[in-house]
């Protein structure tokens, strides 16, 4: 190959991201006149995009090198892979059932008492998780760490969107952690939030 299977990965979720970035930006939604019907859009988009990216890496696969496993302790890694599940399926759990989010309400209990972006933190958890406790594909291995460190960029940029245009969101900020509780006033938000409102 022209390039090297590891580095054609990380150019192709690089472009992955910068789509799925784009998509999610307001400016883009007003553009396509679909803001009303834009989240399943979106998330048919980001489907078949992935499906589109899982069956290039596959094939690219094969050019990789085969390495050792890099944490040697698949026990640990299994805990890691559940944590992180834990969060990132319970957070869009949460997300899917909350009403109102297309007035870009907050949703400050439950998951999101105990960090601000519990799905990304989830996502890069369980991603990592598998590509250093179970992997032995460089491929696989630079995929998975690749998206884990889009969804790390993608936290970054919503903490920022957010801020700018969600007036409460500097309040939340200042009492919730980003992915984890680790200040005082964190745990102390978090025990009195933990519980989600009733969805009516």
């Amino acid at each position: 190959m022209f390039l090297q299977p590891e580095i054609v990965i990380i150019i192709l979720v690089s472009i992955f991201g910068l789509i799925h970035s784009l998509l999610a930006r307001d400016f883009i939604k007003e553009k396509l006149k679909i803001i009303h019907s834009f989240q399943r859009l979106y998330i048919c988009v980001a489907l078949l995009t992935l499906i589109l990216l899982i069956l290039i890496e596959i094939s690219l696969a094969r050019f990789g090198t085969q390495i050792e496993v890099v944490l040697k302790n698949p026990l640990v890694g299994i805990l890691f892979v559940l944590i992180g599940g834990f969060f990132f399926f319970g957070g869009m759990l949460q997300l899917s059932l909350f009403e109102g989010l297309e007035k870009a309400q907050l949703i400050k209990t439950g998951f999101f008492a105990f960090a601000r972006h519990p799905i990304y933190l989830g996502g890069i958890v369980m991603l990592t998780s598998i590509g250093l406790f179970f992997l032995t594909n460089s491929v696989h291995i630079f995929f998975l760490i690749s998206l884990a460190l889009y969804l790390f960029v993608g936290s970054l940029i919503e903490d920022y969107y957010l801020l700018r245009n969600v007036p409460e969101y500097a309040e939340y900020r200042n009492v919730c952690g980003k992915y984890l509780p680790w200040r005082k006033k964190h745990f102390k938000f978090f025990l009195q939030n933990i519980k989600p409102r009733q969805i009516k």
